[in-house]
């Protein structure tokens, strides 16, 4: 059974909390959704550039395997362009695991890389897109809730606040078609436009605005582990283009569609 206490939480386990508490009750009793495309991709990114080379492997059939091979043909596409590029601006800790107490329970987390720049140690999160929307990264940066989570976590592990973050925004192609094409597709346009495929944006983080931050997380956390009711947000049940991967069970009751996955696997 899920315990505050003992199992803690991590930024996307909590945002799916502010989101819906359903949601955050059915994944912390072990129910998640099959990967989709976009998700492995970023999965199989992040694990390419943390070893800082092509580091493909699926984990069984996560998806199927035409679309593991169209994600195959972007990646060898876009990584060595992106090591290239960023051959001297790396930081000397990527995938850094965190697990930290914190209000009564724990801060859990990975953080993409920590960066030792001049004036001290900076956040480097990494996300792959297929749309950038630059104006809107711009606007909402600074209330980002993963970057504002992993300061706090970052502060209660090493003592003081890293002085910001660098958000490493990669854009990937749209995964249909002909692999062999698609490879080479983006390969070229990749060299035709780099600045179109690869953006990053540094953003100073202000003490005040974490102590702020800080403040609300601990009420939020005091808020959750004080809830009996796990209601459902109906609010929430649509987003974007596609609705909530729990919609069927809270219409239906059924749990088909869905899998069992154990909480935090991504940080072992």
């Amino acid at each position: 059974m899920y315990s505050f206490v003992k199992d803690g939480i991590t930024q996307s386990l909590f945002s799916a909390y502010m989101t819906c508490p359903k949601k955050f009750d059915m994944m912390t009793k072990g129910w998640a959704f099959p990967s989709s495309a976009p998700l492995e991709l970023g999965i199989q990114g992040h694990k390419c550039l943390e070893k800082k080379k092509i580091n493909i492997k699926f984990e069984g059939l996560t998806t199927s395997k035409e679309t593991q091979e169209l994600i195959r043909a972007a990646l060898n596409a876009i990584i060595p362009a992106y090591l290239l590029l960023y051959k001297d601006n790396f930081g000397h800790t990527p995938e850094h695991v965190f697990n930290i107490p914190f209000a009564g329970t724990r801060l859990r987390g990975k953080i993409d890389d920590i960066v030792c720049k001049k004036n001290g140690d900076w956040l480097l999160e990494t996300k792959f897109k297929s749309r950038i929307d630059e104006s809107s990264i711009e606007e909402r940066l600074s209330l980002d809730w993963q970057c504002n989570f992993y300061a706090i976590a970052f502060l209660y592990e090493f003592g003081h606040y890293p002085e910001g973050v660098i958000y490493d925004v990669v854009r990937y192609p749209s995964l249909k078609g002909n692999p062999k094409e698609l490879y080479e597709n983006t390969k070229k346009d990749i060299e035709a436009r780099p600045e179109f495929w690869f953006k990053r944006w540094e953003m100073e983080f202000d003490a005040q605005n974490l102590a702020l931050f800080t403040g609300e997380l601990i009420q939020k956390i005091e808020e959750a582990m004080g809830r009996k009711i796990w209601y459902k947000n109906q609010c929430a049940c649509a987003s974007g283009y596609s609705g909530c991967p729990f919609i069927n069970y809270c219409t239906t009751g059924s749990t088909a569609g869905l899998i069992k996955k154990e909480l935090f696997s991504e940080l072992l």
